[in-house]
């Protein structure tokens, strides 16, 4: 009877010691991430419901976050973080993977929205603004807050776009304001594109455009050119309830 006791005390300190190695190793899997950021944008998800460790807000608030190397960092946080936040906020952002920590904000809000400002849009390579409604890729930049990058980068969210296993809208605008329109149907990976003319109360279309083709495109309208002669399209006046679109 002695023996089983020392054998059953002796398992139990065994699984014990485990179960403390274990949490250990996982506390150190998860690790707080803590970096200097930005607040880029503010949104809130009118659809999505969040019951995680930030509360029960059936309209869930999220912040994106750019650290200095414009990695970036979308997550949700309760409405009363929310409602503290400024777009340009500057300080010291604390995360683990997509739960959020807290933000210690430093400096003032106008001199550091004008620093993650000219990050953006400094330097002499062509800027865009770009948005995107793409949630099965977790993309979602509305067109009141696009975002400001250059060429490269908005060619790599496309691609990340034309990975969607959904219907996915993308679009960018140049600084005098022309715009591109883009639509992906569901999981195939062709879109087509529509140039808005709001002076002509229409629009110019173009189909059946592969990612290699989006990329031409938008090549071509960043150096200036004009889309609607370089493809001969026509417009289509947007009383009409028929759209004869052009393909490539």
């Amino acid at each position: 009877m002695d023996m089983f006791l020392a054998i059953a005390i002796v398992l139990g300190g065994l699984v014990f010691l485990y179960v403390i190695l274990a949490e250990e190793a996982k506390s150190e899997r998860r690790m707080d991430s803590l970096v200097d950021a930005s607040v880029a944008r503010l949104f809130q998800d009118e659809e999505a419901s969040f019951n995680g460790t930030n509360g029960n807000d059936h309209r869930p608030y999220f912040v994106e976050f750019v650290e200095n190397d414009q990695k970036r960092h979308i997550l949700p946080v309760k409405k009363s973080v929310y409602n503290k936040l400024n777009v340009g906020d500057y300080g010291r952002l604390r995360f683990n993977g997509f739960r959020f920590i807290e933000f210690s904000k430093e400096g003032e809000v106008k001199s550091a929205h004008q620093a993650w400002f000219d990050n953006f849009t400094g330097g002499t390579s062509a800027k865009l603004k770009f948005y995107a409604f793409a949630p099965s890729v977790n993309m979602i930049i509305s067109t009141d807050q696009p975002t400001i990058l250059p060429l490269s980068k908005v060619k790599q969210n496309v691609r990340i776009v034309f990975n969607s296993t959904s219907v996915a809208t993308f679009g960018v605008e140049n600084e005098v304001g022309d715009m591109l329109h883009f639509t992906k149907v569901a999981s195939g990976r062709r879109c087509q594109l529509e140039i808005p003319d709001i002076k002509k109360r229409g629009s110019y279309w173009l189909e059946d455009l592969s990612e290699i083709d989006v990329n031409k495109i938008l090549d071509l309208f960043t150096k200036g050119d004009d889309l609607v002669s370089a493809y001969e399209l026509t417009l289509q006046s947007w009383h009409k309830n028929v759209k004869n679109h052009s393909s490539v």
